[in-house]
C-alpha cells in the first residue's frame, strides 16, 4: 500500500474562483498521493505545485546577501534550465493544465511560462500566489505595465494595483 499523505482541507482552498473558459474552476479538496499512484476519481482536476527556478538572489544569498539590485530578481541560467526540464518532465504526461496561476514576481512568471506555456493558454497572475512577504527587496515586484510589457503572454487582469502595494522596506518577516 502506498504511503498516503493527507492535508487538512482549510490548506487547500484558496479563497478565490477562477474562471476559464466559461468554465468555473473551484478549490477543491485533495489526496495527496505519488503521481504514479494516483486513482483520481472523474472529474477530478490534477493540480502540479511548482516552486521557481533559482533567481539571482538566491545565488546572491548563498554568497553573504541580496540588496537593492535584486528587486523582484529574475531566473539565472540554470534556474531556466529547471523550468525547462519541468516542461520535459510533463510531456511525458498526457495530461497538461488547462491554467496555470502564478505569482507576479519575475522568477514564477518565467518559471510558469518556461515549464507549461507550450501547450497552455491561460497564465494568469495573481497577487495572492506571492511568496512570503519579507523587507527583502527580492520579494518586492515590479510594476504592473513593466511587467506587462515584459510578459505579454500573461493576465495580469486580477491585479488591481500597478505598484507592489504588499512590500514595504520596514517590514518584519513573521517568524515560520
Amino acid at each position: 500500500m502506498a504511503n498516503r499523505v493527507k492535508l487538512c482541507l482549510c490548506c487547500l482552498l484558496l479563497p478565490l474562483v477562477v474562471q476559464h473558459g466559461g468554465q468555473v474552476l473551484s478549490p477543491l479538496p485533495v489526496r495527496v498521493l505519488p503521481y504514479d499512484q494516483c486513482e483520481r476519481p472523474m472529474g477530478s482536476r490534477m493540480v502540479h505545485f511548482v516552486r521557481h527556478g533559482q533567481a539571482e538572489h538566491n545565488v546572491a544569498l548563498a554568497q553573504g546577501g541580496s540588496g537593492p539590485q535584486h528587486v523582484d530578481s529574475r531566473l539565472t541560467k540554470c534556474g531556466e534550465e529547471q523550468a525547462e526540464g519541468i516542461a520535459r518532465t510533463l510531456e511525458k504526461d498526457a495530461e497538461w493544465p488547462d491554467i496555470v496561476l502564478t505569482s507576479p514576481l519575475r522568477r514564477c512568471l518565467r518559471t510558469a511560462l518556461l515549464a507549461f506555456r507550450p501547450k497552455i493558454g491561460c497564465v494568469l497572475a495573481l497577487e495572492e500566489l506571492r511568496e512570503l512577504v519579507s523587507a527583502s527587496a527580492h520579494n518586492s515586484r515590479r510594476p504592473i505595465e513593466e511587467l506587462k510589457a515584459e510578459f505579454p503572454q500573461v493576465d495580469f487582469s486580477r491585479i488591481s494595483t500597478s505598484h507592489d502595494g504588499i512590500w514595504h522596506q520596514d517590514m518584519v518577516r513573521e517568524s515560520r
